[in-house]
């Protein structure tokens, strides 16, 4: 067989329990690649947050075989982390991937079949598919370690990712006006006063409540876009309202551009390495084999199922070679194995090739080399 000696399992996949998500706002000044968050918030705005790519803080743990952010006693949902590649340290981090709530996508989705969630799944509920809100992943995750905010250096990030550590504070913040949340920036108003509007830096929003964006040589209307991109300077506390953290301001100016304040890099994995067969039942060059063997072959990555349609060859080494049985080839993402099952034995004391073709493609589209496994039936008694 065409693949490298040493051939070994694969290993599981890594999975994680929790949140939902959407399609980042158009936005004037810029776009955010992901949107900074906390667990409480994605799980009180499920559909906000559904298909979004967020970054959020916590600590995984690995929990009955499943990487996962642990809850606390009595709450029933699971929030489920499939990693680009690897598994996450079980330590504070900071997290970003695209969330879903799993209860909101279809059973058939080829989102959960490509990256490894369906796995999860079925781990966690058998043959039941989630309800809304019961379990959530981050899906195609990545990481770095999380670093805390310098006592008295609040900023917007940091109090959207850490909102519990900030509430009750006093803190000076800086950031973009973006009026009354009309570039989508979060998923609810608190409606404390007619003047709420919505501060942002880097990737992450935070509503400023009870003051009316209005000073020295300014006048903002938060009804209107006018004026969204002006850099302020508010000073207020920090309140937690509908699991979002909002600054009750007490004063405001206008302020330079912070630098720091542009999103950050995200952290950046290497390329995947090309599919290939990890492991096969039977190996390469066994002899010996049942002629009602299934055969089995794990391959690296998870598999476009699609891809082995016409593309699964089974053939006799013999001159001239008899017909090979009717099979049928079926992939199975929970193991990220080929499985064939032939219609019939394979003939006693054969020499078996199989070959899967060069239109084999990993989820994400990268080419599967053409394998070959090459086996011997065991001879039967009278045959």
């Amino acid at each position: 067989m065409n693949y490298p000696e040493g051939m070994r399992r694969a290993i599981g996949i890594c999975c994680f329990a929790g949140l939902t998500l959407v399609s980042p706002a158009v936005t004037p000044a810029q776009s955010p690649l992901a949107t900074a968050t906390s667990l409480a918030t994605i799980e009180r705005f499920p559909t906000y947050f559904h298909g979004r790519t967020v970054t959020l803080v916590a600590t995984p743990q690995l929990l009955n075989g499943l990487w996962m952010i642990p809850r606390q006693a009595g709450d029933s949902r699971a929030f489920v982390i499939v990693p680009v590649e690897g598994t996450p340290p079980s330590r504070s981090l900071e997290l970003r991937g695209q969330m879903f709530d799993v209860g909101q996508m279809d059973r058939d989705d080829s989102r959960a079949s490509s990256s490894g969630l369906r796995a999860a799944v079925e781990q966690l509920y058998r043959d039941r598919w989630p309800d809304r809100g019961a379990l959530f992943a981050l899906v195609g995750a990545s990481w770095v370690d999380d670093q805390p905010p310098v006592a008295g250096q609040a900023s917007v990030r940091a109090i959207v990712l850490r909102p519990d550590a900030f509430d009750g504070q006093r803190v000076t913040v800086r950031g973009r006006f973006r009026a009354q949340n009309l570039y989508g920036d979060l998923p609810a108003w608190p409606r404390k006063t007619q003047w709420d509007f919505v501060l942002q830096a880097a990737d992450a929003a935070v509503w400023v409540t009870g003051l009316r964006p209005r000073g020295k040589q300014f006048d903002l209307d938060p009804r209107q876009r006018r004026g969204a991109g002006t850099w302020l300077e508010v000073t207020g506390t920090v309140r937690i309202a509908d699991a979002m953290p909002t600054i009750e301001g007490a004063s405001i100016a206008t302020a330079q551009p912070d630098v720091e304040a542009d999103p950050p890099a995200p952290p950046t994995a290497p390329p995947l390495p090309p599919p290939t067969v990890v492991f096969s039942v039977p190996l390469e060059g066994e002899i010996g084999v049942d002629p009602s063997v299934v055969v089995r072959m794990q391959f690296s990555r998870h598999m476009r199922d699609s891809s082995f349609e016409d593309a699964v060859r089974v053939t006799y080494a013999a001159d001239p070679a008899p017909a090979a049985p009717a099979f049928k080839a079926v992939y199975q993402p929970q193991t990220r194995a080929l499985e064939i099952r032939f219609a019939a034995p394979l003939l006693s004391g054969a020499n078996v090739v199989i070959q899967l073709g060069e239109s084999i493609v990993a989820a994400d589209g990268a080419p599967l080399s053409p394998v070959t496994l090459r086996f011997k039936t065991k001879s039967l008694p009278g045959n």
